[in-house]
């Protein structure tokens, strides 16, 4: 059943593949939500109190019942700061008519920061933060990983309501949340994070783009054919902000492992930003060593006024013919860069 906040004439909708719809609620009916999962008040199954036919779908549950350590602290901050102000859960799915020609693309490759020591979490400067999760919004919200998706969601406890009412992402779409606050601060990560203490003052309102990254352990991410595929579902979620060039949207993006699959999408991300127009910032969580070589590259694709759809083509050559070279060292020949 719903909380009593929910009357039984207001149905809690679900967001379903494939459709473009979004979700408001009020930051009291969110915290309402949200302290239910913490007393794991829903059913396993998280499906009995909903009308609509949810044959087919899987939803997450969100009962905090092994979680306690992490969340007490979270839920007493969010009910003891209850405003008029929205929160919004928006799904976006994109089909090949709404997205670039990325072949063909003359949009000028924007100058990327590179940041070597500070993370996404820290981010107060960009109001638009790139979420790379897994299947569902914010991974497994600290069941057993603390990677940068769970930490973002734990910081933001606002956030874990997506995954009540929300289905599992698919591979052209995306998720969005606005409207949330930072209520904690954490140190560490993976096995390491905890809780360093509460952060009242960020009163930034920032969006999270959540886009699943499953299929990036799987050896098809990065084949040619499906790199296209790659570029749309960022699309999906960051060109909303096509039309919005007047808020100055920033994106924060980044990951603590510089693996062959974060190297490209970095490099992918600042294509769809300079598709779209957003300010670029990666953050490279204190690996100086990659941070000095994907600024590099940035800056030579810059100031040599390489196009997105340039830069395209020099990728999908890179993953058809590269023989283990490095992905850098190739796009930096093939652009003539050096």
């Amino acid at each position: 059943m719903l909380p009593e906040l929910f009357p039984k004439k207001r149905k809690l909708k679900m967001l379903l593949p494939q459709q473009k719809a979004q979700l408001q609620f009020t930051r009291i009916e969110v915290a309402c939500l949200l302290a239910n999962a913490y007393l794991s008040t829903y059913d396993n199954n998280n499906n009995s109190y909903t009308e609509l036919e949810m044959d087919g779908f899987r939803f997450f549950g969100i009962n905090f019942s092994t979680l306690w350590l992490f969340s007490s602290s979270n839920i007493s901050i969010i009910a003891n700061d209850i405003h008029h102000e929205t929160i919004t859960f928006k799904r976006c799915p994109i089909t090949i008519l709404d997205t670039p020609d990325w072949l063909t693309s003359s949009k000028p490759v924007c100058l990327g920061n590179v940041l070597p020591h500070t993370t996404v979490e820290e981010d107060q400067e960009s109001n638009i933060h790139v979420c790379l999760s897994r299947k569902y919004q914010g991974g497994e919200v600290l069941g057993t990983a603390a990677g940068v998706e769970e930490i973002l969601f734990c910081e933001r406890p606002e956030c874990i309501v997506s995954l009540l009412v929300s289905a599992p992402m698919q591979f052209n779409e995306s998720f969005i949340v606005s409207g949330t606050k930072r209520y904690s601060t954490t140190e560490g990560m993976y096995s390491d994070v905890v809780y360093s203490g509460e952060d009242l003052d960020n009163v930034l309102d920032i969006s999270l783009v959540i886009v699943d990254q499953l299929v990036s352990w799987k050896s098809d991410r990065y084949k040619p054919d499906n790199l296209i595929r790659e570029l749309n579902r960022y699309y999906s979620g960051l060109g909303e902000w096509k039309y919005k060039l007047s808020e100055l949207p920033a994106l924060a993006a980044g990951y603590d492992e510089p693996h062959f699959h974060h190297k490209l999408t970095s490099i992918l991300l600042l294509l769809v930003c300079s598709e779209v127009g957003i300010q670029y910032r990666y953050h490279c969580y204190g690996n100086e060593e990659f941070a000095f070589k994907l600024q590099n590259l940035f800056e030579m694709m810059f100031t040599t006024k390489k196009t997105v759809g340039e830069v395209y083509i020099a990728l999908t050559e890179y993953l058809e013919h590269s023989d283990n070279m490095d992905e850098f060292q190739f796009l930096a020949e093939r652009l003539n860069l050096e």
